[in-house]
Formats: C-alpha cells, structure tokens, sequence
C-alpha cells in the first residue's frame, strides 16, 4: 500500500535491440510521503532527493504470452 503520487521529471528512451532503454530522473520530496526524516547515526538527508531510474523493456515471448 503506502502513499501513491504523481510525479514530473525527465526521461530518454533510446532502441535497444528489440526493446526500448529507458532512463529517467525526477525529484522526490520525504514529507509528501509520510516517511519519517530518516538519520543514521545522527547524520540526515535533505527533503528532497532525486531519484533515477534505469531499465530496459522488450516484447514478451510466445511462450510468456499464455
């Protein structure tokens, strides 16, 4: 479950073989989401942290199709 949001950022899609490379940036902010101000060792992080997301997506088999 958990928070769910929308979010805007930047993405490049390239070919790759038979698929598509994806990559992908946008900022997220702690406080929307409810999570505690995360510390170790009494050392924090800012609010707001970028995230960046890479992965490659590709047809399905036949087989997998079933």
């Amino acid at each position: 479950d958990g928070e769910r949001r929308a979010v805007n950022g930047s993405a490049t899609i390239r070919p790759n073989g038979p698929g598509y490379r994806v990559e992908a940036t946008f900022p997220v902010r702690i406080s929307d989401y409810a999570i505690p101000d995360p510390t170790y060792l009494g050392v924090g992080v800012k609010n707001e942290v970028q995230v960046r997301v890479h992965f490659t997506v590709a047809p399905a088999t036949t087989a997998a199709r079933r």
